[in-house]
């Protein structure tokens, strides 16, 4: 008896190997995609690395300008215009009964030209069955991010950059493209920023009676790090001037010499110069004609079904006024 039994147990065995080994369902190996195509970075945040979560590297992620601009939103068509009405002066009456002369106030017209972007990338979901925590939405957060910081680029070639202006009325007019004036600029002299040039700037400013602080005007002085950290050991400063520039420095304070501080690092350098500028509220321009609009959907058509994240916008700048700008010229290392 305990033979047979032996022997059914050992048959039992055997016919259960065999139907695990006829019936088990091994995994299909997918080959990658190729290391250069887009989308495929996910692999580094692969729970095998540890990762709890999905960081955004260093960024700037907001428009730190826009908010100084004069926007026209909801923009129809390649241009919007930005139109300025000339100062003039009112006139002595010296007769009675004289004809009454027309002061002919210049007008000017500039244009915002709009200009189109986008920002494309895929997320594998693959890599999403390996990860702990789902990148898509760090990825929108990275395009919004990086038209933020387009918006405040497109500021500031408007503000040092050349603009479209009409000349001549109606079908008989044409467009000049203008760069800003020689007298509108601060040169380097081989010197990073210094108290001396911010004055000059301000004293262009305030001859040319642009965003006047006695009129509620409003100016603002972008800046890098770089022209922080100069200013911070300048031997000229008092030491209110120092505190306050201290104060700037751990984000306490924005104003300073009558001017709201703004620092990014996006200002451009060409060489050693880098272009730093102040300008007044009301001066710069930004036409939105497609606000930020992001999409995220599944791609059909592509293996693993991959998400895609697109995001895009459409905009452009203008510098309504020359004298409303003053570019100050500063020499980094």
């Amino acid at each position: 008896m305990k033979t047979f039994i032996r022997y059914t147990l050992m048959l039992f065995r055997i016919v259960m190997a065999f139907a695990a080994s006829l019936f088990a369902v091994r995994p299909v190996a997918f080959t990658r995609r190729d290391p250069a195509a887009a989308g495929d970075q996910v692999p580094a945040h692969f729970v095998n690395k540890y990762a709890d979560d999905v960081t955004l590297n260093m960024q700037q992620t907001t428009s730190r300008l826009e908010p100084y601009a004069t926007v026209h939103s909801g923009v129809v068509g390649a241009s919007e215009s930005c139109d300025n009405v000339g100062s003039s002066e009112s006139q002595e009456v010296t007769t009675r009964f004289s004809d009454m002369e027309a002061n002919n106030t210049p007008h000017t017209r500039r244009w915002i030209d709009l200009r189109d972007f986008d920002w494309f990338d895929y997320v594998d979901s693959f890599d999403k069955l390996k990860v702990l925590t789902d990148p898509t939405n760090k990825y929108v957060t990275l395009a919004v991010a990086a038209h933020n910081r387009r918006k405040d680029r497109l500021i500031v070639e408007a503000a040092l950059g050349s603009v479209r202006e009409q000349t001549g009325q109606g079908n008989n007019g044409s467009s000049q493209y203008v760069v800003l004036p020689a007298g509108q600029k601060i040169l380097h002299g081989g010197t990073n920023i210094s108290m001396a040039k911010i004055r000059s700037a301000i004293e262009l400013m305030n001859a040319a009676e642009a965003a006047s602080p006695e009129e509620g005007g409003e100016r603002i002085f972008v800046y890098t790090s770089s022209q922080l950290t100069v200013l911070m050991a300048d031997n000229t400063l008092t030491s209110s001037d120092y505190n306050t520039l201290q104060a700037l420095m751990d984000y306490k304070v924005e104003s300073f010499m009558g001017m709201t501080w703004k620092r990014t690092e996006i200002l451009p350098k060409v060489g050693t110069t880098r272009s730093c500028c102040i300008f007044g509220k009301g001066y710069m321009h930004l036409g939105i004609g497609q606000e930020i609009t992001n999409d995220v959907a599944v791609n059909k058509n592509k293996r693993g079904y991959p998400y895609q994240v697109y995001s895009m916008m459409s905009l452009g700048a203008a510098r309504s006024e020359d004298k409303g700008v003053v570019e100050i010229q500063c020499t980094e290392p």
